[in-house]
């Protein structure tokens, strides 16, 4: 699912991506959501720290080892 936009966050018009670096389990969980590069706005970064914490990522090898990731997540207001 897509982060949601704050409501706030949409009233001040604030907009920008927030890359995370994300480490996952072999079987796809997030065990660590970090952001790597704000969006500037600390609502923003928020919401998409929360979200992509509940996310479930494709399985890799089960080799024990933890896989690190890096996810953007834009927050756009369109017309």
């Amino acid at each position: 699912p897509k982060a949601p936009y704050p409501a706030e966050s949409f009233a001040a018009r604030e907009q920008g991506t927030v890359l995370l670096r994300v480490q996952t389990t072999p079987a796809g969980r997030p065990t660590i959501v970090e952001v790597k590069q704000s969006s500037g706005y600390s609502r923003l970064d928020r919401s998409a720290v929360e979200t992509v914490r509940k996310w479930q990522f494709k399985p890799t090898p089960d080799d024990g080892t933890e896989v690190g990731r890096e996810v953007p997540i834009g927050f756009a207001i369109i017309h």
